[in-house]
Parts: structure tokens; sequence; C-alpha cells
């Protein structure tokens, strides 16, 4: 195998423990499979067909959600899995496919603010893995790829193939993940928007000082077809923002844009339908064709509006 298909890892002497550096992704709690980016561990943009499990929890029970039923909603043959790493920053915690299948009932996650927040796993008694985290900022999995080998150290451990280099990054993905905004069907990625890939032919004019493009030629563009879409959500971080229906998707979609200004962390903005021209990022859209639409809570714009989609105050509205 060419190294380079691995990604690139610094050089060592002897066995000196590397310097531990910040891993490239998304900015987000992003999942890949062999190096390929498949979702973002982020509530809201959970797969609807993945349920939540009680498990009991001080005195009481939690809802986690099993990391066996994750993967499979994913599209993910869980007997195929070779290895899950789990990242908490620079630290990692490697799991074996034998390790995830055995305690399919029990290894699961769960978020820091209940259906908000960051993803936090959670071990289960039999398990011992060589490391453990706690908040989940990377998930690799390895299927049809060769998993590095985990090296323990008193730093916290490192990644190594076989030639013992420790490596700075995820494996077999590429060095630079552009930050954008997620686009779902049905649960599943099917595109990342990205400023330098926008053809000419999606600008339909401007706004201010930026270039206005097409939602509906972008997600044609990318092969997503909306003429049978059920719903379209608008999520900001961690709270809806807009949901149209079908019909009224319909009637939008010739004349509804978005931008990419500056210091949007190359997420797209868009002007929010029924306010009075508030504007807010867009971490993600959601299309909805085969499935029906989750029960959700539309957040209040004041609390959203190119903010971070952090807050869930205020009185808000059920999505219809």
């Amino acid at each position: 195998m060419n190294p380079s298909d691995r990604g690139s890892s610094p050089p060592v002497a002897g066995a000196a423990a590397p310097e531990q550096k910040q891993h490239p992704r998304y900015g987000e709690a992003a999942v890949y499979v062999d190096g390929e980016p498949k979702s973002v561990l982020r509530y809201m943009e959970l797969p609807p067909a993945l349920k939540a499990v009680a498990q009991p929890a001080l005195g009481g029970t939690v809802d986690r959600y099993l990391l066996a039923d994750y993967l499979k909603v994913e599209g993910i043959d869980l007997a195929r899995v070779r290895a899950v790493h789990l990242y908490g920053g620079a630290n990692v915690s490697p799991l074996t496919g034998d390790d995830v299948r055995a305690h399919a009932k029990e290894l699961a996650f769960e978020f820091g603010g209940g259906d908000r927040g960051k993803p936090r796993i959670h071990y289960c008694a039999d398990i011992r893995p060589l490391a453990r985290i706690d908040m989940i900022s990377s998930m690799v999995v390895y299927v049809d790829k060769e998993p590095p080998t985990f090296h323990p150290d008193p730093r916290g451990g490192f990644l190594a193939f076989a030639d013992g280099v420790p490596i700075d990054g995820i494996p077999y993905a590429p060095r630079e993940q552009s930050k954008g905004t997620r686009v779902y069907v049905d649960g599943q990625l099917a595109g990342v928007v990205k400023r330098r890939q926008l053809p000419d032919s999606l600008v339909v004019g401007r706004a201010d000082k930026d270039t206005q493009f097409s939602l509906s030629a972008y997600l044609g563009s990318i092969g997503v077809d909306t003429t049978r879409a059920r719903a379209l959500d608008l999520i900001s971080g961690d709270d809806l923002v807009g949901r149209m229906d079908g019909r009224a998707w319909s009637d939008a979609k010739e004349s509804f844009t978005f931008t990419i200004p500056a210091h949007s962390q190359g997420q797209i903005v868009i002007a929010l339908q029924g306010t009075d021209g508030e504007k807010a990022k867009i971490s993600a859209v959601q299309i909805f064709t085969k499935l029906e639409p989750p029960k959700r809570w539309v957040a209040p714009t004041e609390y959203v509006a190119m903010g971070d989609g952090n807050s869930k105050e205020g009185p808000g509205h059920e999505a219809p």
C-alpha cells in the first residue's frame, strides 16, 4: 500500500511518543467510513430510523443510542466492521469489530444536553479498550481498509500502520476537510456545500456583497431529486429553524437562494421565511422523500439567526 494513501505522518525518533496534533475534520463530530465522510454525530442530524434506548443511570434511566444500531442505519454492514476508532481530541479509543458486535446491546452514546450538545461515549462494564475517551470529536469506521494499530503510551497513545510511524490526522481521509453545510436525503449524507466547488451556473444574483446561489439548482447538481420531497428542514446547529412541506418547497424553490458570506465557517446563509429578513447560518439541510419527517420544534429566530444554533429558549412552535 502506498503510504500516501493513509494520510501523512510526522517523523519520529526511537520510541518517543509523538507530538499530539489537532486532527483535521469538519469541526464537529465527523463520522468517517474508510476515510470517506459519512455524517456528523449531532442530535438533529441522526438518521430518522435510529431510535433511542433507555439505559440505567443514577437510579433512573437515560436515553442513549446504541453504536451498533447507528452503524446499521447508516448502511454499514456490522458483520464486516473491522474496527471503530473513537477520537476525543488528540486521544483515541480503539474498538475492534468484535467489541462492537459483542456489546451491541450495551455500547452506546448520548448527547451532553440530552437532545443537543456534544456526543459522549458510554462504555459498558465488560468492555476493556486499550484507551478510553469521554466526548467524541470524530468516529472512524473501518470496513474494507486496513485499520491502523493503536500503540499505548503515557501521553495517550497513537495510531500507526506497520511502518510504526504515528499517523497525523484521519487515516485515508483528505488532508483538507473543509467546513460546509451538509445535505441529507432521508438521513443519508448526499453532499457538502463547498464554496470553491460551486459552478457559475448556480449563480442567480447578488445580495449586498455576496453572491446568491440557487438552492434547487445546487441540489440538482449533486443528484438530489426534490420533486417528491415531503419536507425540507433547515438546521442551525442544534435547532430546526425552518421547515417547508412539499407544496411550500415546490412553490418557493425557483426563487430560494443562499449565500456563503465571509466568516460563516463555510456554511450557507439563508433568509428565514416568515421573518423580517432575518438570516441564519445553516449547518444542515435535510430532505425527506421516502421517510416521514420527524416531529420537531422550530426554534424562535431571535435565538438562532446568524448564531451557532445552540439555544432553545423562547416559545418557538411545532413544525408542521
